[in-house]
């Protein structure tokens, strides 16, 4: 009996388990922007400033401006 109860509750966790989650292809603008996180991200421990122009778009970024990149489309 509790075999069959476990083999049931397993049964019904791999079924609620087993949701289509729909993908998207990356167009080019994602990928940009992507590109630009990574490098972004990539010397973060490095203590010499790089890339001048990322810094200054770290420091003046505002994200209610931007709120609609966060958003599904």
């Amino acid at each position: 009996m509790l075999k069959e109860l476990f083999v049931l509750a397993l049964a019904g966790f791999c079924l609620a388990q087993a949701v289509h989650v729909q993908t998207y292809t990356a167009d080019m603008d994602f990928l940009h922007k992507q590109k630009k996180i990574y490098e972004l991200f990539f010397y973060i421990d490095q203590p010499k400033l790089v890339g001048a122009e990322w810094y200054e778009v770290g420091r003046t970024y505002d994200i209610e401006n931007n709120i609609e990149l966060y958003e599904d489309k």
